[in-house]
């Protein structure tokens, strides 16, 4: 400052106007970018949201099973991406397509902040690395998957996601009880039809070893949706919940319970 001072006491007059308008503009300019950081450091600790840290592994895993049940069409452009959830120590993936809905938590370790929840883009999901560990954070209008130092900020879905948790909720008693081994869908297309009761089980007339618990039920699904909520489940046996033959049923690992799927049947 003092050699700026010097050398306009020693110019001109407009050389010294220069240089006195050219320190005060990088005043302002100082002044404005301690003003910026500032509110980007009160952010931190008054409008943080939680961060969570977990195995890069296990997300691309959770993405892969979920991101299975996201639609594709047009009419419901919201529905083509995974609600991703963090709350505390969880992070909850969901998607549907509004035939079949999966949903699967995964333990985190959480930072303090408030819970926080983006809809993903299914494809922008699908490229982020799966080794090591990965770390969640966003913004008001963002989110970032960072991996190994490196930062990826995630494609969004604009839109309101179906309230799924009111679903699960709202879903009548379990009637009738299924634990059967994964591979019990056969690979046809079309309409199956399901007979579960006191006899056991039978899929489109075939006999199927299981343990069946409830009343008898019949009930019918889209083979090729039905396929699909099998082939994302966890472990080799599976427990079917079924309330009524026009309700959804629930399909569930029989041992984990991370990961949830709702099967819509279909007349038959």
């Amino acid at each position: 400052m003092l050699d700026k001072v010097a050398s306009a006491l020693a110019g001109d007059g407009a050389a010294a106007v220069d240089i006195v308008d050219r320190h005060v503009d990088d005043l302002v300019a100082r002044a404005r970018a301690a003003a910026e950081a500032a509110i980007s450091i009160r952010r931190l600790f008054d409008e943080r949201y939680c961060t969570a840290t977990l195995s890069a592994v296990e997300f691309a895993s959770a993405v892969e099973q979920v991101a299975s049940a996201a639609g594709t069409g047009e009419e419901f452009p919201v529905l083509r991406g995974v609600l991703v959830e963090v709350d505390g120590g969880t992070v909850t993936l969901t998607a549907t397509d509004r035939y079949r809905l999966t949903t699967r938590s995964l333990v985190a370790q959480s930072s303090p902040g408030a819970a926080w929840s983006r809809i993903a883009s299914v494809g922008s999901l699908g490229t982020l690395p799966a080794s090591g560990n990965c770390v969640l954070t966003a913004t008001d209008d963002a989110m970032v998957f960072e991996s190994e130092g490196v930062q990826h900020t995630v494609d969004l879905v604009d839109g309101d996601f179906p309230d799924w948790r009111t679903i699960i909720d709202g879903l009548a008693p379990t009637a009738t009880r299924v634990v059967v081994q994964r591979d019990f869908v056969p690979l046809d297309s079309g309409t199956l039809r399901i007979d579960a009761g006191q006899d056991g089980l039978t899929v489109e007339g075939v006999a199927v070893p299981a343990r069946v618990t409830g009343s008898g039920m019949t009930v019918f699904f889209d083979a090729a949706v039905l396929q699909a909520a099998v082939a994302s489940a966890v472990g080799p046996d599976l427990m079917l919940d079924i309330a009524a033959p026009d309700r959804p049923m629930l399909v569930r690992s029989a041992v984990d319970g991370a990961l949830t799927t709702l099967v819509m049947p279909v007349l038959g």
